[in-house]
């Protein structure tokens, strides 16, 4: 009988993070509001930090009343382009101006091209200057306070720390032959904080993790929605 076919085993294992995030703002200021704790779950797109917003919101406004003006400038540098060209097909304008009003065009589409790139840079800046949550998480930790200022130039500074709370990995290790008698997708149960959990192996390793002793790493993604789950706790696999 091969017994590589059917495994009936429980392998220790440790709990880890689906997904761990080191979050920051990314533009420069001052902290406003932090809206979290360590230890909060939080849904995706809830805001969770922000800066003071009143220069962010300022530079929007400006950039807006550029746009509106420069938009302006280029409908009316049209109207006098179409205009200058109607004149030359009836000779009553020379070569030079009709050169003139073409130019004049140019720069009126080259201006209005810069006021639509700052204004998005204007709200990309306000929309940087806030923390979502990217995913269903845990605050894991929270590094920044309200009235801290950030500066964010030269490096990113970590304000919140989220690790993804819809699912969870557990990694054991396992010999050569039994690993070859596992395969991805295959169902596989997990035990951690006193309960038992259905999880799906989503990896099995190419590279021993222990050399001498011959052990490859298993991981085992499973879900526990109501349950307090930590970064490395105690499990148990229990293989099929």
């Amino acid at each position: 009988m091969n017994m590589n076919i059917v495994l009936a085993a429980n392998i220790d294992a440790t709990v880890n993070w689906s997904q761990r995030v080191e979050m920051s703002t990314g533009v420069s200021g001052t902290v406003a509001s932090v809206n979290v704790k360590a230890g909060d779950r939080v849904e995706p797109g809830q805001l969770l930090l922000a800066l003071d917003a009143t220069r962010f919101k300022a530079t929007l406004q400006a950039a807006k009343a550029t746009q509106r003006s420069a938009r302006y400038a280029l409908d009316e540098a049209r109207r006098e382009w179409e205009r200058a060209e109607e004149l030359y097909e009836r000779t009553v304008l020379a070569d030079r101006d009709l050169q003139l009003a073409e130019n004049a065009y140019v720069a009126a589409q080259a201006n209005m091209a810069r006021a639509d790139a700052a204004l998005a840079n204007a709200g990309k800046d306000l929309g940087e200057s806030m923390i979502r949550a990217p995913f269903a998480a845990v605050v894991v930790s929270r590094q920044a306070e309200i009235g801290q200022t950030v500066i964010t130039q030269l490096q990113a500074v970590p304000m919140l720390t989220v690790a993804a709370s819809d699912y969870y990995l557990a990694h054991g290790l396992l010999g050569l032959s039994d690993l070859n008698a596992l395969r991805v997708g295959q169902a596989v149960d997990v035990s951690t904080s006193g309960e038992r959990f259905p999880g799906e192996i989503v990896n099995l390793g190419l590279e021993p993790v222990d050399v001498k002793q011959g052990l490859y790493a298993v991981e085992v993604r499973f879900a526990a929605p109501d349950s307090i789950v930590r970064a490395g706790q105690h499990a148990v696999l229990h293989l099929p």
